[in-house]
């Protein structure tokens, strides 16, 4: 058997020093949950906003999009407008025209079916080829009996 040694009582200090690094121990704990709690709560402020900053990022393009679009639309209207505008005054001048053709024709003394014929669209000839002479350009056939020539 081992010599018996007496045995000593625990120190008194010995009980404090375990219950004061308990207690820190237990503080540290509760300043660590402490301090996560409120990195929790930072984190979720920051996503919030976050989520806002896109929100309103988002509402200021669509806003930005649909300015642009009222403008493109009242521009079509203009445009529309002008393009009608255009079109009555190509009407009037074509019918001015056609009052002037057909006075024209009944100054002349030109049959109604001449005078219609003349106000029908016909394509405009070819431009006529000098000659390779150096003569007056070729007149076409019809062009010989045309009101250039009645003159003379």
């Amino acid at each position: 058997m081992p010599p018996s040694s007496p045995q000593r009582p625990p120190e008194a200090w010995l009980g404090w020093f375990q219950l004061g690094l308990t207690t820190m121990l237990l503080v540290l704990f509760v300043v660590v949950l402490v301090r996560s709690h409120g990195q929790v709560l930072l984190v979720r402020q920051l996503q919030r906003r976050i989520e806002l900053l896109e929100t309103s990022r988002s509402e200021e393009r669509a806003a930005n999009q649909d300015s642009q679009l009222r403008a493109i639309g009242k521009r079509l209207q203009e445009l529309e407008t002008r393009e009608g505008q255009w079109q009555e005054q190509l009407e009037a001048e074509r019918s001015r025209l056609e009052q002037a053709l057909t006075g024209l024709g009944r100054g002349r003394g030109l049959p109604e079916v001449e005078r219609e014929a003349a106000l029908e669209e016909e394509p405009l000839p070819p431009p006529p080829r000098p000659r390779g002479d150096g003569g007056p350009p070729l007149r076409p056939v019809g062009a010989a009996a045309g009101p250039a020539n009645q003159e003379r």
